[in-house]
């Protein structure tokens, strides 16, 4: 199989991928049908993702790991922030949602879908940590 670079057509699917409406926004009214809109926008991602992972199945299972540029993928859809909170930059997505998300990755690809779940598990800790601070003049962290 040959290693094409498919890191331009990975990175195309992520629409709107600053997106971190969710529950607990309290700032947005209808935020349960705001997580839904981004848990939709997520699973529609992955759809368009499926070809893509099948074609590269032998590619994870011969490496055994997953490749950079679907990692990449992963994280530009927003994958890795679903469990985070929002003070945390997540996205704070309910766990029916996240888990429906786990599974559709997981139909593409078992090993796929298990490095994914890992790897988005770990934001579920992201409130342990502190907050990024920002300046009072500019609301931008400092430098």
């Amino acid at each position: 199989m040959s290693r094409k670079n498919h890191s331009a057509d990975s990175l195309s699917l992520a629409s709107n991928a600053n997106d971190t409406t969710g529950p607990g926004d309290v700032s947005n009214e209808g935020s349960v049908f705001a997580a839904c809109q981004t848990s939709s926008r997520l699973l529609a991602n992955i759809r368009r993702m499926a070809p893509m992972i099948a074609a590269r199945a032998a590619e994870i299972e011969a490496a055994r790991r997953v490749p950079l540029d679907l990692v990449e993928t992963l994280r530009s859809i927003g994958v890795f922030r679903m469990l985070a909170p929002k003070s945390h930059g997540g996205l704070e997505l309910e766990l029916w949602a996240v888990l429906k998300i786990m599974a559709a990755l997981a139909k593409i690809d078992g090993s796929f879908g298990w490095a994914a779940m890992i790897g988005s598990g770990a934001s579920l800790f992201a409130s342990l940590l502190p907050r990024r601070r920002t300046t009072k003049s500019t609301g931008t962290a400092p430098t």
